[in-house]
């Protein structure tokens, strides 16, 4: 049946931008065998002909009416005004394209791992096993649960490029987890949104020109971080990494609320999607990077005047003690002058430091905006530094 569309005659001038008869718009409107079933002072009801299947809504005729009439046909104005439209809600498929072109810019390749995954892949995988959503998959009956994370997703994307010679491997994922908590009617479904960052092998092919360098700690570090100043986010805790799936790491959070996870992937992970080199695996949760990304304030700062000066610090700690509680103390101690302080190593040897004892190298970067900072200065404060550390946390300089 024809379909019968109402079209306001004040809004065929609105859309396009002219005046036009109303004699010149039936015309038009019956050369293109479109019927006027009615009218009066404020609209049309006008019935489309069945061979006009695009034709759905008032726009649509009007657009018809504008193509008859001419394009040319209609003034164009001697001053042209338009508004930039602003929102305070933040655009998230623009921060998945600032993400992606952050990691695509170093050399990242995009995957896309299937959701579903075998269960078994789990069965010793700490306490993942309980949050499976099972799902009844008759076509394929071993992918039989919905992916709890995304590690195993992409080592089995490591594991097939690796297993074809392809041992370099730089890849991300833009995907989703699903978890599921509690049993029968009582259980919640969570599902959640993730960047994963996977690195392994050399950090490009080798040449004539420089030496191969193997991707590392920093090398995930880095990438990390490239997106994080990218979004504008600079303030966050650093704590060491407690994760079944990593052999170590780090987490970047603010308070409990974790925006990160990156670090080297575990044995126990690695043997169970079979693969037997060196990988470095980083998460990123969108829902609190959005929220973030909201409150960042993005500032220009002019290149300083005067050098930086850098001290680094080995210290010897108990296995309880955690990088955050290391870093606060030095923040609450330094001062202003204190510009950057970051933990570059984490060692443990029982023979050479102890049974539960760990050491953490960490460097600091001072920096005055208005003079060169001198030695004694820099010194005094390291002292007081390693004094509050020594009480606190019963830090030793290794």
């Amino acid at each position: 049946s024809p379909v019968q569309i109402e079209v306001g005659k004040k809004r065929i001038s609105q859309l396009i931008g002219c005046d036009i008869s109303a004699e010149q718009i039936e015309q038009i409107l019956s050369a293109l065998s479109i019927t006027i079933v009615s009218q009066d002072d404020v609209n049309y009801i006008v019935s489309i002909p069945t061979d006009k299947a695009d034709v759905t809504r008032e726009a649509d005729v009007i657009e018809e009416i504008l193509r008859i009439y001419g394009f040319n046909n209609v003034p164009i104005p001697s001053r042209l005004s338009t508004s930039i439209a602003t929102s305070e809600k933040i655009d998230v498929v623009k921060i998945r394209k600032i993400i992606s072109d952050v990691l695509i810019n170093r050399g990242f390749n995009e995957m896309m791992g299937l959701s579903l995954i075998p269960s078994a892949t789990y069965e010793n995988f700490g306490d993942y096993k309980e949050k499976l959503v099972l799902v009844n998959n008759t076509s394929n009956v071993h992918l039989d649960a919905m992916r709890p994370e995304l590690m195993m997703s992409a080592l089995i994307a490591a594991q097939y490029n690796i297993n074809r010679q392809q041992k370099n491997i730089s890849l991300y994922e833009n995907g989703r987890s699903y978890q599921v908590d509690g049993s029968n009617e009582e259980a919640s479904y969570k599902e959640e949104e993730w960047i994963t960052i996977v690195l392994s092998g050399e950090q490009h092919s080798a040449d004539w020109r420089q030496a191969t360098q193997p991707q590392d700690f920093y090398s995930i570090k880095n990438a990390v971080q490239a997106i994080f100043s990218r979004l504008g986010l600079h303030t966050f805790q650093t704590s060491e990494l407690e994760d079944v799936r990593f052999g170590y790491g780090l987490s970047y959070h603010r308070g409990p609320n974790v925006l990160a996870r990156l670090g080297s992937v575990s044995a126990g992970a690695k043997k169970a999607a079979d693969v037997d080199q060196d990988i470095y695996y980083a998460e990123i949760r969108i829902a609190p990077i959005l929220k973030a990304a909201k409150k960042a304030n993005h500032q220009m700062k002019e290149i300083p005047k005067f050098p930086s000066s850098s001290r680094d610090l080995a210290l010897i700690l108990d296995e309880s003690v955690q990088y955050q509680e290391v870093e606060a103390i030095i923040k609450k101690n330094s001062g202003s002058l204190l510009k950057q302080v970051s933990l570059f190593d984490i060692y443990r040897d029982k023979k050479h430091l102890g049974a539960d004892k760990k050491s953490y190298a960490v460097s600091m970067t001072f920096e005055d905006p208005e003079k060169n900072l001198q030695d004694k200065v820099i010194d005094k404060i390291v002292a007081k530094v390693m004094s509050k550390l020594e009480q606190s946390v019963g830090a030793k300089l290794r």
